[in-house]
């Protein structure tokens, strides 16, 4: 899809277009909007590679994610929505995450994402290992086993947990 902003033409892609984005952890389709993918479960992220300095990441309702550019810090934000602009430190390639904050109740309403028009978005690599951790409000937290051994071994993760939730 494309559109302008300002003087400037964007291109967007649909988060349904999955040979693009790396999805992590539970996502689906919202209900009654196709174009846009929810996240579930407490971490679940979305991925993708662009090119330039800036990338456009869209959110359909009122998100809590935190965001990293080229596996940096996490930079957290209690009310993304609309189409936000998020910059690099440098023009060249780049990686992005959008992530959930972490809590069961807090989804991402992802809507897709856009460049200028000659700038490029792709498939960020899959790591060699994914791990799926299900657990209890121990393994939900943020600071957890299942979160540190998964970003240690730099393997794709996600985590299916909740406080209270009794696993037999």
């Amino acid at each position: 899809v494309e559109y302008k902003n300002g003087n400037e033409a964007y291109i967007k892609q649909l988060p349904c277009n999955i040979s693009l984005y790396k999805y992590c952890g539970h996502w689906q389709a919202d209900e009654g909007n196709s174009n846009t993918y929810v996240s579930h479960w407490n971490t679940a992220y979305v991925e993708v590679d662009f090119t330039g300095k800036h990338v456009y990441i869209e959110f359909s309702k009122p998100s809590k994610i935190k965001v990293s550019i080229d596996g940096g810090s996490f930079t957290k934000y209690d009310n993304a929505n609309g189409n936000m602009k998020f910059e690099a430190a440098f023009d060249g390639k780049h990686t992005i995450r959008i992530q959930n904050i972490g809590t069961f109740q807090d989804h991402v309403y992802f809507a897709g994402a856009s460049v200028p028009k000659g700038q490029t978005l792709s498939r960020t690599a899959d790591k060699e290992h994914y791990i799926q951790f299900i657990g209890d409000s121990i393994s939900a937290d943020g600071r957890s086993h299942a979160h540190n051994s998964a970003n240690l071994l730099g393997w794709d993760y996600s985590v299916v947990a909740k406080g209270a939730m009794s696993l037999q």
